[in-house]
């Protein structure tokens, strides 16, 4: 009730009969798909920002101060918790969280210009790489990263200054684009499709970068 007054911002998954929901105010509840009823409800302290991701029992969450959660989808309690590098600067961009569910790995960039790759099964990290190394024109506490998309041993995804491939596996950076995108890319084959906020759609080779053809879609308006 001392929450009434303000805006309330849900992330939301359905796992068989199972609606998860996680809020700005740290709280992840678990109600029953059919009938609306609380399962249980937990409250972590601070907020979530990001997607949810669930297999089997595991539900996967990081709050707003880049902070990892495994938590049982069953009860509610906290199976794994992973402190990373905070970001001074809240901002509202979501976190996101992708998987492995067949080598049951988890992978998520956080504000902090971090990716971690980590095995859930045995909750030891596989690769952390940093962003910044790589000397990018872009602050940290500006960082900005489109959702992780996973597709077969690959991370594709978007920051602030680029768009990058890595190696699943290893954590290796398989090449970088200089150009950016708020829009996920799509992953179709041996292709990469990226569009950016001045109509430019792009198609890269997914395995070297290299633009196959490229459109510039306002010129066309």
């Amino acid at each position: 009730k001392r929450f009434k007054n303000i805006q309330k911002i849900l992330n939301i998954s359905i796992s068989l009969d199972s609606l998860i929901v996680s809020d700005n105010f740290g709280y992840v509840y678990n109600l029953n798909k059919n009938t609306g009823k609380i399962v249980w409800a937990k409250n972590f302290g601070v907020p979530f920002r990001s997607n949810i991701k669930i297999d089997g029992d595991n539900i996967f969450l990081i709050n707003q101060d880049n902070k990892f959660y495994v938590i049982s989808k069953n009860n509610g309690k906290q199976k794994l918790d992973l402190e990373t590098f905070p970001s001074f600067l809240k901002t509202d961009n979501k976190t996101n969280i992708s998987l492995d569910k067949k080598n049951k790995n988890v992978y998520f960039v956080t504000s902090g210009a971090e990716i971690y790759s980590i095995n859930y099964k045995n909750q030891n990290i596989n690769w952390l790489f940093n962003l910044t190394n790589l000397n990018i024109d872009q602050q940290i506490d500006l960082f900005f990263s489109t959702p992780l998309v996973f597709k077969n041993n690959q991370i594709i995804f978007s920051s602030t200054s680029s768009t990058f491939s890595m190696n699943a596996k290893n954590g290796v950076l398989n090449w970088d684009f200089p150009v950016s995108t708020h829009i996920l890319p799509i992953v179709l084959n041996n292709f990469i499709f990226l569009g950016t906020n001045k109509g430019l759609i792009l198609n890269l080779n997914r395995n070297t970068g290299k633009v196959i053809w490229s459109r510039n879609i306002f010129s066309k308006l």
